[in-house]
């Protein structure tokens, strides 16, 4: 899964994999740099020259479990100097949505515990964060 983020004059594309490497492209000059590099990352967004992502750190037995891990939650990058800061310890989401004012982040509030059945769930469960 190849992720690609259009922001200004700047691309910025994510490979999905255990460590993730957003990396910058300038329209104008062809140069390609490392924006930033995360482990676990799940769901990408951006919006003014920021990244927001998820990252879980996660294992498999009969149900799909959280490990804990320092590199796990919600993040904000800032494309143009790499500083990242981290906006939640949450980390479970299925999709985040970045407006000017916002960070949505929504998950699905399954009926039995994560990855048993993953098609029937009750709703959605979305938190709002402001991020200007």
């Amino acid at each position: 899964e190849i992720s690609e983020c259009l922001v200004g004059s700047e691309m910025c594309i994510r490979a999905a994999s255990e460590e993730c490497t957003f990396l910058k492209y300038n329209l104008k000059t062809g140069e390609i740099s490392r924006a930033a590099l995360h482990n676990y990352v799940q769901s990408v967004t951006y919006n003014n020259n920021k990244i927001y992502f998820s990252a879980e750190k996660s294992e498999w037995n009969i149900v799909r479990t959280t490990v804990e891990d320092e590199n796990n939650g919600l993040w904000e990058v800032d494309i143009e100097t790499g500083t990242k800061k981290k906006l939640s310890d949450e980390c479970v989401f299925d999709d985040l949505l970045a407006t000017e004012n916002y960070l949505y982040c929504y998950r699905k509030d399954y009926l039995l515990p994560r990855g048993m059945d993953n098609a029937r769930y009750k709703g959605y469960i979305l938190k709002q964060i402001p991020i200007n």
